[in-house]
């Protein structure tokens, strides 16, 4: 999972550069293909600068954050979960039970 972070946490510069290049390539009439022939070759070289790093930085936390709520939230469903399953074991277990005590006190009032 921590792998998986840090592979989207640098693909996200890369998504950036590419879909600033193709909105300015929209804006100014420049055909897609252009557009991305004039993306650098490999997208782990674009660097951001200034506002639009402070920002990515920002947008990077929230995601870390709200991940982090994610996973607390995937533990707390899964203990509540094997939680349920083991009360609807122990109720099948009373019913069966309810059952043969019903048997055995139609046998007794016969």
């Amino acid at each position: 999972m921590i792998r998986r972070r840090a592979r989207m946490r640098s693909l996200i510069p890369a998504t950036l550069a590419c879909l600033a290049v193709l909105c300015i390539a929209s804006f100014t009439g420049i055909s897609p293909e252009a557009a991305q022939a004039a993306l650098p070759s490999d997208l782990q070289d674009v660097r951001l600068l200034g506002q639009v790093a402070l920002q990515v930085d920002d947008l990077e936390a929230q995601a870390a954050h709200l991940q982090a709520e994610i996973d607390t939230l995937d533990l707390e469903l899964e203990k509540a979960s094997e939680a349920y399953n083991q009360l609807q074991v122990r109720l099948d277990e009373l019913n069966v039970a309810m059952a043969d005590l019903r048997r055995e006190l139609a046998t007794a009032q016969s």
